[in-house]
């Protein structure tokens, strides 16, 4: 099976950003994924022109996101038969569109985590990368109908220039998660979500920090923190699934390596 994982972060092939994107953000988000297990092959799109996000205008790497972007992609993908996508922003943009007009399996980042996280507990907070998302950020919760579940969505304090870094070194990262996690653990969540993917991979992998978390970040005093990219592969392997069942085709799942699988367009 191939799947793309469409993201909305823009940066330029051959430049910082697309270097940072070749050597941190692709290999680890595919390593995150692949850790599920489903076996499948794994394409990211990275679009090569984007417009800088107020809330990573200071960002060296990633300054620049492309939400228009994700829907060719998306396109693009099923024009070439991939098996299902993954919207990589946890603001799932695209992901409505994609549904009424595409026939290929979709999923996002936010929608994935949410649904995991109330499988996993009664009640879920969210970590923020910005304050600028803290209102857009409920009001996707909102607009999917489960904001009874919510019990908040706290900024982390860490500024967006070490937010990239923790694509190397994890150690600043968890640090200001663990307190914004904390602190929704006292408002009464019993899960907790990073997000937005890149937080949530440095917490998965924990780089640099491998052998304090050689586990990652699961938990936080016994709250469990969902694994946003491992959660939205899994439910698009079981959209997948049902999909070539209703089609009366058989799901052939085999682990493909592959050194050309970040795609930049």
């Amino acid at each position: 099976m191939k799947i793309l994982v469409a993201n909305i972060a823009a940066a330029e092939d051959g430049k910082e950003g697309g270097r940072f994107v070749r050597e941190y953000l692709g290999p680890l988000t595919r390593r995150n994924m692949e850790a599920v297990g489903c076996g499948f092959k794994i394409v990211q799109s990275i679009s090569q022109n984007g417009h800088v996000h107020p809330a990573f205008a200071d960002c060296k790497y990633l300054p620049k996101l492309d939400p228009e972007g994700i829907y060719p992609a998306l396109l693009r993908a099923q024009e070439e038969s991939y098996d299902g996508a993954i919207i990589g922003c946890f603001g799932d943009p695209a992901l409505g569109r994609a549904r009424e007009a595409l026939q290929l399996p979709v999923v996002g980042f936010g929608e994935a985590a949410m649904l995991a996280a109330m499988m996993m507990g009664r009640k879920f907070g969210i970590v923020a990368p910005a304050d600028v998302l803290v209102e857009s950020t409920i009001e996707q919760v909102a607009s999917y109908g489960w904001d009874s579940r919510l019990v908040g969505v706290v900024a982390t304090t860490e500024l967006p220039p070490e937010q990239e870094l923790a694509l190397v070194d994890a150690s600043n990262a968890i640090r200001h998660f663990q307190a914004a996690a904390r602190e929704l653990v006292r408002r009464g969540a019993d899960v907790v979500i990073p997000g937005c993917g890149l937080l949530s991979i440095a917490l998965r992998l924990a780089p640099g920090v491998e052998h304090l978390w050689p586990d990652g970040v699961r938990e936080i005093d016994g709250v469990p923190v969902v694994d946003v990219l491992g959660a939205s592969v899994g439910m698009l392997h079981t959209l997948i699934r049902e999909t070539e069942h209703r089609k009366g085709k058989k799901s052939i799942v085999s682990i493909v390596h592959d050194s050309d699988s970040l795609w930049l367009f």
